[in-house]
């Protein structure tokens, strides 16, 4: 293995075990959360291991794990995970459905930015309205993503297309935006 794939591999679980700590979980819990073994868990924070594309999926579908963080090294989302672990119990709790909790979570980070005011809070309330209001799917940045992914893997295996496609729509949904960076990470895990 060259030194630059080990160095790669090294990266990702540096940036797994941060996140795992930063969740106050230990490996076992972070395993299952994840969907693998404890000893595949170890694996990959000691960089023996690349993450697949279904193990940063199952991540991603929790919704406690910056995923963009784990395929860039940049925190997409500084949101404290225990705040966003207990608004999301809230959320799940009152009966919310995912979408919903989604846009919540992403309002109540925006307002614990800027202030938790009057103004703030109507502006918060009326964009998640909004946001809540919109097609489930956004049809722009689903297209964007696939297209993205097809110029640079061609002839990628139609199930692993899917799950590249799926984990960075949903890694991209909250920021609205595609990040070239991660879709080229993402596809480079493919292979």
């Amino acid at each position: 293995m060259s030194m630059k794939k080990q160095a790669e591999k090294n990266k990702y679980g540096e940036r797994i075990r941060d996140l795992r700590e930063k969740m106050g979980l230990s490996q076992g819990n972070f395993a299952d959360v994840a969907g693998v073994t404890a000893r595949a868990q170890r694996n990959y924070e000691a960089g023996l291991r690349t993450p697949n594309i279904r193990y940063l999926e199952s991540l991603a579908e929790v919704g406690r794990v910056d995923v963009g963080y784990i395929l860039t090294g940049v925190m997409t989302n500084e949101f404290d995970m225990n705040e966003a672990k207990a608004f999301r119990w809230l959320a799940k709790s009152l009966g919310l459905d995912t979408g919903f909790q989604i846009a919540a979570t992403t309002a109540f980070y925006r307002l614990s930015e800027v202030g938790f005011d009057n103004a703030a809070l109507d502006s918060e309330l009326d964009a998640l309205l909004a946001l809540y209001k919109v097609a489930v799917i956004d049809a722009q940045l689903l297209s964007g993503i696939i297209e993205s992914v097809e110029k640079l893997a061609p002839s990628i295996d139609p199930r692993k297309k899917a799950g590249v496609v799926t984990l960075l729509y949903r890694s991209f949904r909250g920021a609205g935006r595609i990040d070239e960076k991660a879709v080229i990470e993402a596809v480079e895990l493919t292979k």
